[in-house]
């Protein structure tokens, strides 16, 4: 594999805009975390700030090319994997960064298996859905996660299912986000994005 093939194929997949859109909502998070006060918005900041990051990698896994990137005689899994893993890589120093900003030992390493999770999760959305909507599956779920756990009356229970808004330390909400976003790599790397109308076949 060259070194044009691969910057071709980071190119085709927008990485450059992915990587320069993690920072920025890496940067909107760290300055939203400095000013809060409040242990609501706190959450909700944690909840939802890293679903933007989740997002551009779930986005950044389109295939332009359809079919026709298939037929190549390169290894597209290594080629995904490496792209991927690289992305995934920039955006958890980026959330970790912005985390410490975060008012409370309770909440360190938030924003990092926030995005790990809804992460896989974007990355199972490109398979199912296409890499277009990659988007729906985490801002669904970090919103209805979110809005549930508002709603719920105090003290707040320790559902596995409400892993984006337990203690940073909570070893069950670390188990979930690892396993979402190890499925979703795995899948996205070996099978890569669903097609969608307009790809090149």
């Amino acid at each position: 594999m060259t070194v044009r093939l691969a910057s071709l194929y980071l190119r085709s997949r927008l990485t450059g805009a992915a990587v320069a859109a993690v920072a920025a909502v890496a940067a909107l998070a760290w300055l939203f975390l400095d000013l809060s006060e409040d242990r609501s918005l706190t959450t909700l900041l944690l909840t939802v700030m890293p679903v933007g990051a989740a997002v551009m990698v779930g986005a950044s896994a389109r295939s332009p090319f359809g079919e026709a990137e298939r037929t190549a005689s390169f290894s597209l899994p290594a080629l995904r994997l490496g792209h991927l893993g690289g992305l995934l890589a920039w955006a958890g120093l980026a959330l970790a960064a912005a985390n410490t900003a975060a008012p409370s030992d309770a909440a360190a390493w938030t924003l990092v298996r926030n995005g790990a999770g809804y992460a896989g999760l974007a990355l199972l959305g490109s398979r199912l859905l296409g890499a277009g909507v990659a988007w729906v599956p985490p801002v669904a779920y970090g919103v209805a996660v979110f809005v549930v756990w508002v709603g719920l009356l105090e003290p707040k229970p320790e559902r596995w299912w409400l892993w984006p808004v337990q203690d940073g330390a909570d070893g069950s909400a670390w188990a979930t986000a690892l396993v979402l976003l190890g499925g979703g790599l795995a899948v996205a790397a070996q099978w890569g994005p669903r097609e969608e109308p307009g790809e090149v076949a």
